[in-house]
């Protein structure tokens, strides 16, 4: 009986373990979106924003090497990442074509 009891309380303690990594990762992408889309430099809409376990990634197209660049520092200096895995990509101009 102490045996399943214990077993029981593991798997709770999982599980409240889990919802609450899902209520910080969910915190923080919103605070990185937030941040993104306030900063006038970055395409905060262009900007797809995920986090798992604080390592936050970041994908879809931005304008520039520098517009990447600064995306990924302000995830980075965003409270609660540890990571960033910065998977932006450069949209090239038609005009380059």
């Amino acid at each position: 009986q102490a045996q399943a009891r214990a077993a029981r309380d593991n798997d709770m303690d999982d599980e409240r373990h889990g919802f609450k990594a899902s209520v910080l990762d969910a915190t923080l992408t919103a605070r990185v979106k937030t941040q993104l889309l306030v900063n006038g430099n970055t395409q905060g809409m262009a900007i797809d924003v995920d986090s798992d376990e604080g390592v936050v990634t970041l994908s879809g197209d931005v304008n520039s090497e520098q517009e990447k660049d600064l995306a990924e520092k302000i995830a980075a200096n965003t409270e609660g990442t540890r990571s960033v895995n910065n998977n932006l990509t450069i949209e090239q101009s038609e005009s380059a074509e």
